[in-house]
């Protein structure tokens, strides 16, 4: 298996973008400062808020019965294949730090690529919604505020209430594009676990108006009432809905990366990562029931995609001020956990090399503590332009990045309604074939096992190709009522 594993690496350092990572990064000390509970709140900060905010939504599209086993299956899917990653992190003594360079190592150059652009075409598109859910949280606390001053001052005219929710979007941007400047995903976990508690607080605040509103006892056992077709392909996009508010295996190895594990010690590491997985996806489960639940026993089947502007009217202007703003400060940092990878990925690849005429990464030839990047940078002749070259060229990289979510964020408001189109369609791979494809690879299984196996795997790509279909009918039936463009 060492040989077979180590001519897919020889295999994978031919492919474009990925060659020269896997080797370098392995060979290097396990940098890791991070503790368990630290990487369970990587993943609540990415996935709880987020999907908090429409759950009530998906509720009653699939009604009480097909909600709660919707989110069991999902949570024990994701589960599963999570763990099988944790186990490939560490396999014949080769640390697989990121999600493509396990793909590409494991199984070779072909299926790392189309997970590359699986992985972080999944990830851009999961950013650019974090923004527009912020700035739509922002929009929230201005036209709050401006309501309250108008009722505490009837003379105000209405022309005076400033809510420029393009204006708004951009300032998001401008955050993201400070915060991303962080090294990579390690020098981030101040920012999640800000995120993490922020998401939480949130979920609390709208946990306390859904319960004073729980006694209208509405919702049905099957959801809202509509045609048969109309309701299934509803039911399969509500579905889709909830597997990628659970994707955690998209960030998994990743965060994995982050622990503060010895590098001989892989099933520590595994033990440790699968800690983190319980916890932080326990966690999104409770209290996607719990908001789900309540907030349709009190809504009903006319509840919005955004629960917290369902109680716009009845609420206190402090408690929708206060959850908007927890809203921000959840997608905020959510956003920085999702595009590290994909900074880690382009910065790591030769590419950079080429642009900026260094021999590594701007996260080895730049940081104070890789003595081994820096040796090799000297022995090939490029020196301190090199070096700053290349941090150039990453500082350029990430506010290109921030600047194209931004502008997709102001300029295709209705982008959130094909989210769910674009994450189907990439969901399968990274979130239950590849898992399973490289725990395969890595640890060969008894015929029966992978009987077993095989047929979750049909039953998921079934699944997950109904989902398809319903997102389709989603965005085609959405897109007429929605202007692509907005006006400052």
């Amino acid at each position: 298996m060492v040989d077979s594993a180590s001519k897919d690496v020889e295999d994978a350092a031919a492919a474009p973008g990925l060659q020269g990572v896997e080797a370098e990064q392995l060979a290097e000390p396990h940098k890791g400062r991070t503790s368990w509970p630290v990487a369970a709140c990587h993943i609540v900060t990415v996935f709880l808020g987020p999907g908090v905010l429409a759950l009530p939504y998906i509720t009653s599209r699939l009604g009480w019965a097909g909600s709660t086993a919707g989110l069991l299956c999902c949570f024990c899917l994701t589960l599963w294949t999570s763990g099988l990653l944790a186990d490939v992190y560490q396999v014949d003594g080769r640390r697989h730090g990121r999600y493509d360079i396990a793909v590409c190592s494991i199984l070779g150059k072909r299926h790392g690529l189309f997970l590359v652009i699986s992985q972080h075409v999944n990830l851009t598109l999961a950013n650019i919604g974090f923004q527009i859910a912020a700035a739509d949280a922002c929009s929230v606390i201005a036209g709050t505020i401006c309501r309250s001053r108008s009722n505490s001052t009837p003379l105000l005219a209405a022309g005076q209430c400033w809510n420029n929710r393009t204006v708004l979007t951009v300032a998001v941007g401008v955050a993201q594009l400070l915060l991303s400047q962080m090294r990579n995903l390690q020098a981030a976990r101040v920012t999640s676990a800000v995120g993490g508690a922020a998401a939480v607080v949130f979920c609390i605040i709208t946990l306390g108006l859904a319960a004073s509103k729980a006694g209208n006892r509405q919702g049905t056992l099957t959801g809202y009432n509509a045609p048969a077709a109309a309701k299934v392909l509803s039911a399969f996009n509500a579905l889709g809905s909830i597997c990628f508010g659970l994707n955690a295996p998209i960030i998994t190895l990743e965060v994995a990366d982050t622990l503060r594990q010895p590098p001989a010690a892989a099933a520590a590491a595994a033990a440790a990562m699968k800690k983190s997985l319980a916890l932080g996806l326990g966690i999104c489960l409770l209290l996607f029931a719990l908001c789900g639940g309540l907030g349709y026993a009190a809504l009903g089947d006319g509840v919005s995609g955004n629960l917290l502007l369902a109680f716009q009217d009845d609420a206190p202007a402090w408690v929708i001020i206060l959850g908007s703003l927890m809203v921000v400060l959840s997608m905020v940092p959510a956003y920085q956990v999702c595009c590290q990878p994909t900074f880690a990925a382009f910065e790591d690849s030769r590419l950079l090399s080429r642009i900026a005429g260094c021999c590594s990464s701007c996260n080895s030839c730049t940081s104070k503590d890789s003595a081994n990047s820096n040796s090799s940078c000297r022995r090939s002749g490029s020196g301190s332009s090199s070096t700053r070259n290349a941090w150039v060229v990453c500082l350029l990289l990430r506010c290109v990045y921030v600047a194209f979510t931004t502008l997709i964020a102001v300029a295709l408001p209705f982008f959130a309604v094909i989210l769910g189109l674009v994450a189907a369609l990439t969901f399968y791979q990274t979130g239950v074939m590849y898992p399973v494809l490289l725990h395969r690879k890595a640890f060969p299984r008894r015929p029966a096992a992978v009987l077993v196996v095989n047929g979750v795997l049909l039953l998921a790509a079934a699944v997950i190709a109904m989902v398809v279909v319903g997102s389709v009918a989603v965005v085609v039936m959405s897109a007429s009522k929605l202007s692509p463009l907005r006006v400052l």
